[in-house]
This record gives C-alpha cells, sequence and structure tokens, in this order.
C-alpha cells in the first residue's frame, strides 16, 4: 500500500514541476553565472539614466514568456530583478539571469546590460549554478 502511494505521491509531484513551469517539460537548470567586472559595471553607471530602454527590453522579454521577479534585498540593501525563462523552444528556457542595483532603475540596467551587451541575448554558453547551494566551508 505505501509503494502505492509514494507512486501516486511522485505523479503528483511531476504534475504539479511541470505546472510550475508553465506547462513545459523543460525544468529550470539555475541561475546564469555571470559577474560584469569593473570596466562592465562602470558601462552600467554611464547607462543609467536611459533606464527606459532597459525596462521596455526586459517588458519584451515577458511578453515572449519569460517570468519577471522583482525583490529587495534588505540586509544587502540592494534590488534584484531577474527574467527566467519559460518559453518553450527558447534557447534560454530554464535558465534565470539576474541584475543587482542600489535602486529598481539600476537592477533594470543591470539586467539589460548582461542580457543585450555581454550575452547578446543568449544565456545558455554560460555556465549555471543553484541558489542555495553551498559547502559547509563556503562563504558569500
Amino acid at each position: 500500500m505505501a509503494q502505492v502511494e509514494r507512486g501516486q505521491e511522485e505523479r503528483r509531484g511531476k504534475v504539479s514541476r511541470e505546472k510550475s513551469n508553465g506547462g513545459t517539460q523543460d525544468g529550470w537548470k539555475g541561475f546564469v553565472n555571470l559577474e560584469l567586472s569593473d570596466k562592465e559595471k562602470q558601462a552600467v553607471k554611464r547607462l543609467f539614466e536611459k533606464y527606459g530602454d532597459a525596462w521596455g527590453s526586459i517588458l519584451e522579454r515577458v511578453g515572449l514568456g519569460y517570468k519577471l521577479t522583482v525583490s529587495y534585498d534588505d540586509p544587502h540593501t540592494t534590488f534584484n530583478v531577474s527574467l527566467t525563462c519559460r518559453a518553450v523552444g527558447d534557447k534560454n528556457v530554464g535558465l534565470t539571469l539576474t541584475g543587482r542595483g542600489g535602486s529598481m532603475q539600476a537592477a533594470c540596467v543591470s539586467l539589460w546590460y548582461k542580457d543585450q551587451h555581454v550575452l547578446k541575448g543568449d544565456w545558455s554558453g554560460v555556465g549555471v549554478g543553484r541558489a542555495g547551494r553551498m559547502e559547509v566551508d563556503d562563504v558569500e
């Protein structure tokens, strides 16, 4: 009996995961592991005044099936903006790209810069990492 119940739970879990992935078979792969160099950070700061372009680009991605997440990290006093590709058949499916900044606008510009200028819209060639995976002796 326990084996039957376990099988039912596994099937329900699979359906639940598929629903949380927008009905796709492609699961979440992880965060795109991309840190900007000091030179790139300076370029982002120069682009800060043009954040409207960044927001338009981000909204375009949302229209293509990307999930937009915005949060504030109180301990680090940063805004975090992320796009997670949930569009079936897209080369970025299952990947999350993030931008951080001292303001919402700065976080958007950072994300836009990474997406359009550094990665040229293709995140698939960059290594990924999962949140929360730290070794015992790791620090952030």
